[in-house]
């Protein structure tokens, strides 16, 4: 159960910096929402941190290449 809860609060998050990038830079690529949504939490969250300071998408997912 608590795995489930997890991955739903995952996918969440991912869809939430998915909604932010767009809104700040325009639509995503396929590749870089799928990069995204394989995200794990800490790198969703440095995402979104960077995403405050970057210039581009590449900008803020580059770090978890």
């Amino acid at each position: 159960m608590k795995k489930g809860i997890l991955e739903g609060e995952l996918r969440g998050e991912a869809k939430s910096l998915i909604f932010l990038l767009e809104k700040k830079f325009g639509s995503l690529t396929e590749n870089q929402s799928i990069l995204i949504k394989q995200l794990d939490e800490k790198q969703l969250l440095a995402c979104m941190e960077r995403l405050f300071y970057c210039q581009s998408i590449d900008d803020v997912l580059n770090n978890n290449a």
